[in-house]
């Protein structure tokens, strides 16, 4: 016999908190009464919209599936991830792996006979990738050619699928004539470049709408790739970009992620009563979920206080440990096994999300960033002009360890580093000679030895157009 309260307990209960007439109600009204000129950002899986407030038009920008390049970039990071699956699903025992790796090499084909350079500027056209159109096709098409390669000796040689060979003949080769450039390497190039194109692109909107961040209110709803993920400000790349956005203004305590809370399309934005009812919706939530902080504050003054701030990177170690928890700071910019491990924990914690592969923005406003670049005397030139692009630094002759310098998103084609060290732009397949000589050389044991690494393409510093 299913158990149902007391109606007089129910009719309680709901007097505060659920009933249209409550309580809770009727305070949560009166805080969207009292904010309703205030601006409201929301920010979905895939796009942001600000909600000016006062009855103003709201305006929309989209960071993922629906804009340009993101989609071409992550199917190439996706490569590395469908080997893989091919290879579990053949030991877990199903036949299904061969007839997938077959489609996976048809798919592949096809995509490498339309991936070229014209493709890349004149279709996909990303401007924060402006100039680079040719080196891109490049990665892409070596990517899906050593992934051909080894799913067709796969399929004519079932010893070869195993994890041991995946991971020393594809994801992690040293010394390799035919994989000269691991396709780990590759992961975190296309991985880092989706993210340097989201966040420029969030950067620039952000600052175009001229926000009060001390005072904004702050929603995160909807899906944010795999369905556990994004729910703290620690996993959701998007409270880091605002942050570092608003000069590290933005109120921790303004911010909250409400992956149940209604979400919208881009179709929604042009249905004007669809738009006034969401409008309603997320401000009813964003306020009755502060109303329940405010409360406890005036409530219970004089005990302990939760203190909402925000997540800091542990300390960077002189030694990588072997088991991290959360997400790992790069000690260098050749700091290539870190930016492997974070890869790594992108997919094995279910709260991370593995499209954002968590870049990181590391400086903003023309200041460098002095953990990436202690030692080296670089310093940013005078920025003159909105210019996006990014910046790799070869730092080896052909022959030793290849690393490339962070990418970097800047808006000027000025940037000035030390006499000591060339800028030059690496071809992700071909090796370049350098002049002078770059001080970097790689001391970490996990790329010894290795030959023409492709670019550590792993954290970005971004700089504003300044006078």
């Amino acid at each position: 016999m299913n158990y149902s309260p007391h109606a007089e307990f129910a009719a309680l209960y709901k007097n505060y908190t659920s009933a249209p007439d409550s309580i809770a109600k009727h305070l949560t009204r009166r805080m969207v009464q009292l904010t309703e000129s205030d601006p409201l950002l929301v920010v979905t899986g895939q796009d942001v919209v600000l909600f000016p407030g006062a009855g103003r038009q709201p305006v929309v920008e989209s960071f993922r599936h629906s804009t340009r390049g993101f989609v071409e970039l992550t199917s190439v990071s996706h490569l590395g991830p469908a080997v893989a699956s091919l290879i579990q699903l053949r030991e877990l025992g199903d036949p299904v792996w061969r007839s997938d790796a077959q489609r996976l090499i048809d798919q592949i084909d096809r995509t490498r006979h339309i991936n070229t350079a014209e493709i890349w500027k004149s279709d996909i056209a990303v401007p924060a990738l402006a100039g680079y159109e040719t080196k891109i096709a490049d990665m892409v098409d070596y990517s899906c050619a050593v992934t051909r390669a080894f799913l067709i000796d796969g399929l004519a040689d079932e010893l070869r699928m195993t994890f041991d060979y995946l991971r020393d003949n594809y994801l992690d080769p040293v010394r390799s004539a035919t994989v000269p450039i691991p396709i780990n390497d590759m992961m975190v190039a296309t991985f880092a470049l989706a993210f340097l194109d989201i966040a420029h692109r969030m950067i620039r909107w952000l600052r175009a709408q001229e926000l009060d961040w001390e005072g904004l209110m702050v929603l995160l709803t909807g899906r944010t790739g795999r369905a556990t993920a994004g729910l703290s400000w620690a996993t959701n790349n998007m409270c880091h970009i605002m942050w570092k956005v608003s000069g590290q203004r933005l109120s921790p305590e303004h911010v909250y992620v409400a992956p149940l809370a209604p979400s919208f399309v881009l179709a929604d934005i042009r249905d004007v009563e669809h738009l006034r009812t969401l409008n309603a919706e997320y401000r009813d939530l964003w306020c009755s979920t502060r109303a329940t902080t405010e409360l406890a504050r005036l409530m219970f003054k004089g005990y302990p206080a939760f203190d909402v701030t925000v997540p800091r990177p542990p300390p960077v170690a002189a030694q990588m440990p072997m088991i991290v928890r959360e997400m790992p700071e790069l000690r260098s910019p050749d700091d290539r096994f870190t930016a492997i491990t974070r890869l790594r924990l992108v997919m094995e914690d279910p709260g991370h999300s593995t499209h954002d592969w968590h870049g990181r923005v590391v400086g903003m406003h023309g200041q460098a960033n002095v953990s990436l670049f202690s030692g080296l005397d670089n310093r940013l030139g005078e920025i003159q002009e909105a210019l996006p692009h990014f910046f790799v630094v070869n730092s080896a002759d052909f022959g030793k360890w290849r690393s490339v310098l962070n990418a970097l998103i800047i808006e000027s084609a000025e940037l000035s580093v030390s006499a000591t060290l060339d800028g030059v732009i690496a071809h992700p397949l071909v090796p370049e000679e350098i002049r002078p000589k770059s001080p970097f050389e790689q001391g970490h044991p996990a790329g010894a030895g290795r030959t023409n690494c492709a670019a550590n393409l792993v954290d970005f510093l971004v700089t504003s157009r300044f006078a």
